[in-house]
């Protein structure tokens, strides 16, 4: 069985290209679940037209109650799915027609692989293809078919999959525990960390998304350095603190935690705590540790050009200093 989940908010502009390319699938799926985040625009009342034209009968949309967030609207979806391979989707982006049919027949090929994700081409607001933007990543315009694996160390730190080009299985669900999580380090980090700490994670080099970049996803929108940004910036240090402390405190839970990658999450976890000591006090002396633990900011993007980035954003944003408030 297949479940596809769609989480929604405000998503009026873009959302019944989405669907369609869902409901076009040479393969379909046995439930599309769509959860709206409280939208204050035709989202809504979009959908249920687009299900009811359709006579979709295995498709369900609910609003919720209160606004929860992207990451928590899609955890707990997937706690409500019942498929044995779920994708998730956002609300903006277009899917390859085979998209779920040749995942799901790789998967299927190789049960040791708890999680899958794709490669997608960038496309505009009107859906036209663009190159990559440089913040991307990696896994854009890639189509040789090839497959690479991802040990876990790899997340530690470190979120590059994007939730909408992955499918996962259902086995790992029990892990995936609906918390709190923003910025970098999301329900696709979670899933993608607890996949690879259960079975395997791995890249299908396969472009089956058209990933819309603008200013309204969550990915690439502008990054202010002002006091909001400062806050938004604490807040993402704080929920991967958590995300990784979750993943340290259930360390006998996962069949590939080793002790030494405890040590380096736990380690993570002082280092992060650090960043967020500095940026709430701007002090010089909580400055110092931060210098030198330059090399600790590699994990972010893998080179000493990225880590420097990181160090030189903390001192720039912590002129905005929130105090102990």
């Amino acid at each position: 069985m297949i479940s596809v989940l769609v989480a929604t908010y405000n998503g009026e502009k873009y959302i019944t290209e989405e669907l369609e390319s869902i409901a076009k699938q040479t393969l379909p799926a046995d439930e599309v679940i769509i959860c709206d985040d409280c939208s204050e625009d035709k989202t809504v009342e979009l959908v249920s037209e687009f299900i009811g034209q359709n006579d979709l009968e295995n498709w369900k949309i609910a609003v919720n109650d209160e606004n929860k967030g992207y990451c928590r609207n899609f955890l707990d979806m997937v706690q409500a799915a019942k498929g044995d391979i779920i994708f998730l989707c956002d609300q903006d982006d277009v899917w390859n027609h085979e998209k779920i049919k040749r995942m799901t027949g790789y998967m299927n090929e190789n049960p040791r692989i708890n999680a899958l994700f794709c490669s997608c081409n960038a496309i505009d607001g009107n859906g036209e293809k663009i190159p990559s933007p440089k913040n991307a990543g990696r896994f854009f315009d890639g189509d040789r078919g090839t497959v690479e694996f991802f040990d876990p160390e790899s997340f530690v730190g470190r979120s590059f999959i994007r939730g909408c080009s992955m499918c996962f299985r259902r086995e790992i669900v029990p892990y995936l525990t609906s918390m709190e999580l923003k910025g970098i380090m999301s329900h696709d980090w979670l899933i993608s960390f607890v996949a690879a700490l259960t079975g395997l994670c791995a890249h299908f080099d396969a472009a089956l998304v058209d990933y819309r970049c603008h200013g309204g996803n969550t990915s690439f929108g502008e990054r202010k350095v002002d006091r909001d940004g400062l806050i938004k910036r604490i807040d993402a240090l704080e929920n991967s603190v958590n995300g990784h402390r979750y993943i340290a405190e259930n360390a006998d839970s996962f069949k590939n935690m080793t002790v030494k990658l405890k040590r380096k999450i736990e380690k993570h976890i002082r280092f992060e705590e650090k960043r967020i000591d500095f940026l709430k006090r701007r002090s010089i002396l909580k400055a110092v540790p931060l210098v030198f633990s330059v090399f600790h900011y590699r994990c972010y993007y893998g080179g000493m050009s990225g880590a420097l980035r990181v160090l030189a954003g903390d001192i720039v944003f912590s002129k905005n200093n929130v105090g102990n408030e």
